[in-house]
């Protein structure tokens, strides 16, 4: 079937941009090219509103496709007035004269025109009449739209599966950081601690969390990079006197501008071997040095966390907001089997939902249960056991064996085999 392609009028350029000077050659091997691809590749020609002589000689180079003409359209009079009340309106605005003012009887706008009208005088109207004490302030507004957490980040947030409590405590950080941009005081603004402690065993979304967390708040402005910088005992405690600062400062320096995530921050001090105590001081003092450019994130099995934070009141002063990641129930694992399985391109028979949901409340009642750690290694050892299945079987294999695991394929995993594989996608 032979692609549609568009073209697009568009009022920002000079019409008179001499596009074509000289010969003619390079409008026509654009227009070749198009011709060439047309039926593998979408092409858009965006002209300037009053281009008529340029578009006559595009379209002439064009003869014999199939194109499909989009036209902004202009607005008159009364016309453009009633767009900018229902502008104002889906923002809980009040559109007065100050905005249908603006428009001159007898003159055309295109809906690009409108809305540059009115996202100026939108943003007088919040001075004005919604924040009128913070006016003179230098504040930065928001529009209803923009006030929650926004980006791909979020959506990633809200499908996790379970972990309710700790997303809506992510989003109240998210909104708390957002909230605090606002507000810039004689040029400077507000200080904000937003540095975390996630506590929860093995397995429940810890680090998965910590990721999307650094990307929202990227996403949302609060963070100039976003990334999410992952660092243990090993990488801040250093083996000869003078190393621990060192070392500790170059994990900030790594981390400007996004997130430090120290997974099992408890072991700087509970061994008996010296420096930890030092590397503690020096991530203290970066961190309320460094309060507006790097958030930290303590991760960690709960009951250590604790006795951490209570060994050291100078750090937990320093920590904002503390999440709990709860272990998952059954029927979340099953959840993250069916997510994990399709992630993969794989299929569930009817009857695996019956053979391992036992398997799953069994192991869930272990001390060194590995949430959705042991559901990613449940799915591993069930493909292993189907590559054998499939190669024992007598008949031809096809597509769909090939991508279904069934009831056969799951057995119950001692914990010390679970252990050998690696925890992947995000399960961490």
């Amino acid at each position: 079937m032979r692609q549609k392609h568009l073209t697009t009028h568009s009022h920002e350029k000079d019409p008179d941009t001499p596009y074509l000077t000289g010969s003619q050659s390079r409008a026509a091997e654009v227009c070749r090219a198009a011709q060439k691809w047309k039926n593998k590749v979408l092409t858009v020609f965006c002209f300037p509103r009053e281009s008529d002589l340029i578009q006559k000689e595009f379209f002439s180079e064009l003869d014999g496709m199939s194109l499909l003409k989009i036209d902004d359209g202009v607005l008159f009079g009364d016309e453009a007035k009633e767009y900018l009340r229902l502008r104002a309106a889906e923002n809980e605005a009040r559109a007065g004269k100050r905005l249908t003012g603006q428009i001159e009887e007898g003159e055309s706008y295109s809906k690009a025109d409108l809305r540059t009208i009115f996202e100026s005088w939108y943003d007088g109207y919040l001075k004005r009449n919604v924040y009128p004490q913070y006016q003179k302030s230098g504040a930065k507004f928001m529009r209803k739209a923009e006030r929650g957490p926004q980006g791909a980040g979020v959506e990633k947030l809200r499908e996790l599966i379970g972990l309710s409590e700790a997303k809506k405590l992510v989003e109240n950080i998210l909104d708390f950081a957002k909230v605090q941009q606002l507000y810039s005081f004689d040029g400077a603004r507000k200080k904000q601690t937003l540095h975390m402690t996630f506590s929860g065993n093995p397995g429940t979304a810890k680090t998965t969390v910590a990721r999307i967390v650094a990307r929202v708040l990227k996403e949302n402005g609060v963070l100039r990079n976003g990334s999410l910088i992952e660092v243990g005992r090993a990488d801040l405690v250093g083996k000869y006197v003078g190393w621990t600062a060192v070392q500790v400062r170059q994990a900030f320096d790594r981390a400007s501008g996004s997130v430090l995530f120290i997974d099992e921050a408890y072991s700087l001090i509970d061994s008996s071997q010296t420096f930890g105590d030092e590397a503690i001081n020096t991530i203290v003092q970066e961190m309320e040095n460094r309060r507006e450019d790097v958030v930290v994130i303590f991760a960690g099995y709960p009951e250590k966390m604790e006795q951490f934070l209570r060994k050291n009141p100078g750090l937990r002063s320093r920590i904002g907001f503390h999440v709990h990641f709860p272990d998952y129930s059954v029927a979340e694992l099953y959840e993250i089997l069916e997510f994990t399985a399709k992630a993969e391109g794989m299929l569930l028979s009817e009857e695996v939902h019956e053979k391992v949901l036992p398997i799953m409340e069994k192991a869930s009642r272990e001390k060194e249960f590995g949430n959705g750690r042991y559901v990613r290694n449940l799915i591993e050892h069930a493909r292993m056991r189907q590559a054998g299945r499939l190669l024992a079987m007598d008949a031809v294999v096809t597509e769909t064996d090939a991508v279904t695991l069934v009831s056969d394929d799951f057995e119950e995993l001692r914990l010390s085999e679970s252990d050998k594989l690696d925890g992947r996608i995000g399960f961490l």
